[in-house]
């Protein structure tokens, strides 16, 4: 992983003394904060029996919230249940709150930078996770999407696995079906995406000079880091 941060991010952890891990990710211009609350009890008649429930709010910029945040609610729950091992707190409930200070709750690179604060949020808390992840933008025929990649893909974390394992744990495309706003034909073929998405066959060289998952590790290196300046200042 390279050591060197993009110059326009800024990253900043326990920004909510309240939340058991919070994050300030800033990057772009695209600004938002995220805290997670929890395991808390739950109301008798919203508990699961096998696993906690997890509730994400997205909270605008200005205005009132929207059918668009509601969407990113949706996404980032659905995220969040695959992220953190929540069998492991059953009849419980999971918070999290997004405030997007500047950006917008469709716009790929917001989505992006929320990923990449509910990742680091998570790490922070101490509860169990499923997987590690940071999200990068990326062109696909001209349309921008979101990818969040599972840096802990044992090929991309150096150890030995099966070539087939999947990286890409979630993708944003800003709607279900991928529109040009040209022509109203699809934006891109999801043929294209795979091609772009599949891991280099070759070893460290070849991921170091894909612009996917290099850029994927660079703030995965940039996670570490914040977390690791805390608890050197806490011990």
């Amino acid at each position: 992983m390279s050591s060197d941060r993009p110059v326009d991010l800024y990253v900043e952890l326990n920004s909510d003394c309240n939340a058991i891990g919070s994050t300030v990710w800033d990057y772009s211009g695209h600004h938002v904060t995220f805290s997670v609350y929890g395991p808390d009890e739950v109301k008798s008649q919203d508990e699961l029996t096998h696993r906690a429930r997890v509730d994400i709010l997205v909270l605008p910029s200005v205005g009132q919230h929207t059918l668009k945040e509601t969407e990113l609610e949706a996404f980032l729950t659905s995220v969040v249940e695959r992220l953190v091992d929540v069998k492991a707190f059953p009849r419980s409930k999971i918070s999290g709150r997004l405030c997007i200070l500047s950006g917008d709750a469709s716009h790929p690179q917001t989505v992006a930078a929320a990923l990449n604060a509910i990742s680091l949020s998570f790490l922070q808390s101490g509860l169990p996770l499923r997987a590690t992840i940071s999200a990068v933008c990326l062109e696909v025929e001209s349309k921008l999407i979101t990818v969040a990649v599972d840096v802990t893909h044992p090929k991309l974390s150096g150890s030995q696995a099966l070539d087939h394992f999947p990286a890409v744990f979630a993708i944003f495309t800003g709607s279900s079906v991928p529109m040009s706003h040209a022509t109203g034909e699809p934006g891109f073929t999801f043929l294209n995406l795979l091609n772009i998405l599949a891991l280099p066959a070759g070893g460290t060289s070849e991921l170091a000079a894909h612009p996917l998952y290099s850029r994927a590790l660079d703030l995965a290196n940039v996670m570490v880091t914040q977390l690791g300046s805390v608890h050197h200042i806490r011990n």
